[in-house]
């Protein structure tokens, strides 16, 4: 399978799941996953049995592209666990960088291709907790943005890693969810333009995922989750404490001193400090940022609202099925219109749309069509309901007989609307 080259065009609109942990205890997707062509065996490590004082593998690692698998044993040839630790948009771009664009289309379309290059349900990828941001190109130096970043939430934000100015998260390590924002400019610079802060919202724990009905892969290709997550990353953002530096203060002298007092990190730490004390009640914190806010919509540029309105539209974006988002991760299997998967060497024949497999069809398909969707309904309806909701967007149209027919043009159409627009010269990702 071919991944497509992202064109050179930007665009504002930039989501993205980056770090996505998983863990397998059933047998026969870890087999599926360790037998596959894809990962490669990099290392291993032993253990001694306590009664017997044999010893066994106790741990092999893989890797593909940026993941990293583990094996676990509980004893000599049993096998415990799969877990994987990694970017899924990295993996997206050959593991290089995570500076472009996914919307959720991209994404779904992802997953349909990675559950069939490994021959594996999604619903056997138990998630941990992932990592959730945006990306936004905005009207201002990033690295002015962030070293006036205060708090969010009576969270302090510090720089991250210590002494690295481009970059700070709120709270602490303990911290079961932080939020943290630096200059992808800075991180991805061959990647991406100026000016592109990333807001990426971090759990420890799997609470909050578990409230919105999310605990496998397969959840993550549920539209309404998707809307779930980007409200919980948007009452992160909107809880953002920003200095606006573009204030230009009145001659008026008590308004200097309060500008002087809010710019000043020291100030904010005391105030957090002592409303955690009870010293000053909650109402006293609320109180200064509500009058901060107020200044920088009088005086300033009221760049935490503009940047707030800026994430807003790109998960709005995110959710739009536009055929031409040109810079979003597509695969493209015209060059390589199969895979090998399992501990066998059957050709499984893909569709380049939806990332189906195809076999069942007549040799020469290479698109997803009536007989292979008659199939999919018959003998996995879950998926045959996911193309639905994905392709099934207009009006019936009278020359369209069936579900079949209308789905059948909806592949056919994104397939010849879109393939003029990536190149298939890239290194493969699902073919050695």
């Amino acid at each position: 399978m071919v991944f497509a080259a992202t064109p050179t065009i930007r665009t504002n609109l930039h989501i993205m799941i980056d770090h996505c942990p998983f863990t397998v205890t059933d047998i026969q997707t870890i087999e599926s996953f360790i037998h596959s062509r894809f990962l490669k065996e990099i290392d291993e490590k032993v253990a001694y049995d306590e009664t017997t004082g044999e010893q066994y593998t106790k741990s092999i690692y893989y890797k593909f592209y940026n993941l990293n698998f583990v094996l676990h044993f509980k004893s000599k040839g049993v096998y415990s666990k799969l877990t994987c630790k990694g970017s899924f948009h990295y993996l997206m771009n050959e593991g290089k960088h995570n500076a472009n664009n996914i919307n959720f289309i991209s994404l779904q379309r992802f997953l349909f291709q990675f559950q069939t290059a490994f021959n594996i349900d999604l619903k056997k990828l138990v998630l941990g907790p992932p990592e959730i941001g945006i990306n936004i190109y905005i009207p201002y130096d990033v690295k002015s943005v962030i070293d006036h970043v205060i708090c969010e939430t009576r969270k302090e934000f510090h720089y991250n890693p210590p002494g690295v100015k481009t970059s700070k998260i709120s709270g602490k390590s303990s911290s079961e969810n932080r939020l943290k924002v630096y200059s992808k400019s800075h991180d991805c610079p061959k990647y991406c333009d100026d000016n592109l802060l990333r807001a990426e919202k971090k759990n420890r724990k799997m609470r909050a995922m578990h409230n919105m009905g999310i605990r496998t892969m397969y959840d993550l290709l549920d539209r309404e989750k998707w809307r779930l997550l980007s409200k919980n990353h948007m009452e992160a953002m909107d809880r953002i404490v920003i200095f606006d530096f573009t204030i230009k203060p009145p001659s008026n002298e008590r308004i200097k001193k309060k500008l002087s007092k809010y710019s000043n990190q020291r100030y904010w730490s005391d105030l957090i400090e002592n409303c955690s004390k009870k010293t000053l009640s909650a109402d006293t914190y609320n109180r200064k940022i509500k009058d901060l806010n107020s200044l920088s919509k009088k005086y300033g540029s009221d760049i935490r609202v503009k940047i707030l309105d800026l994430a807003y539209s790109h998960w709005d974006w995110f959710f739009t099925d536009s055929k031409n988002t040109m810079d979003a991760p597509i695969f493209y299997t015209m060059d390589a219109p199969f895979i090998e998967c399992g501990r066998n060497t059957t050709i499984i024949r893909i569709c380049p749309i939806t990332g189906v497999d195809i076999s069942m069809q007549k040799e020469e398909s290479n698109l997803l069509s009536n007989t292979g969707l008659k199939h999919l309904k018959e003998n996995e309806p879950p998926l045959f309901n996911k193309l639905v909701e994905v392709f099934i967007t207009g009006k019936d149209n009278k020359f369209e007989r069936d579900i079949y027919s209308r789905l059948s043009k909806q592949i056919r159409n994104r397939f010849y609307n879109q393939r003029d627009l990536f190149v298939t010269n890239q290194k493969k990702l699902f073919l050695n």
